[in-house]
């Protein structure tokens, strides 16, 4: 949801609830963005998320099979992030995309990635389009290691298949 907290609820087949929980950062406005199942079976989720002093990041959560929270990190720069779509590929590394402004007023979008414990790596990618990049969703490719990114470069639709590690392969 838009607000505060999100509440996730886990069905079997026939729609009997096995498990419901409710997420949040204390004192932020948070704006769901996705959430995948993990290469260990529970969870993961992102959302953009602004704390008092009006900055925006990105969140992400990672939750067991059983709901139950197992660690937490928020992501971004001195600038606004937005729309962060988490993915996880065959190795168990995750990856974030998301639109960023950088503090420099062009939005551009990011790569980052993070360990199986949320732990970030020491390079981010910015695939840097146009003067108006914006992430719209993201999917995974076919291959394990590497996924599709649908956006906006200058206000028109373009798709881009990257790496998981930031290599873009091709944009149209």
């Amino acid at each position: 949801g838009t607000g505060g907290d999100f509440y996730l609820v886990k069905t079997d087949t026939n729609g009997a609830v096995l498990w419901s929980h409710a997420y949040g950062k204390a004192g932020a406005w948070m704006n769901f963005k996705s959430i995948i199942q993990t290469i260990d079976t529970g969870f993961a989720v992102s959302c953009d998320v602004q704390g008092p002093g009006g900055d925006q990041d990105i969140l992400v959560i990672k939750i067991d099979k059983n709901g139950g929270y197992t660690w937490s990190n928020t992501y971004g720069t001195s600038g606004y992030e937005n729309s962060g779509f988490i993915m996880q590929d065959q190795w168990g590394t995750f990856s974030l995309i998301c639109g960023t402004d950088r503090g420099n007023g062009n939005y551009d979008m990011l790569l980052t990635t993070m360990d199986s414990a949320g732990t970030a790596s020491s390079w981010s990618n910015y695939m840097d389009i146009s003067s108006y990049d914006m992430v719209e969703k993201v999917s995974p490719g076919n291959d394990g290691y590497s996924f599709m990114i649908k956006g906006q470069a200058d206000w028109k639709d373009i798709v881009i298949k990257c790496s998981t590690w930031g290599y873009v392969y091709w944009s149209k």
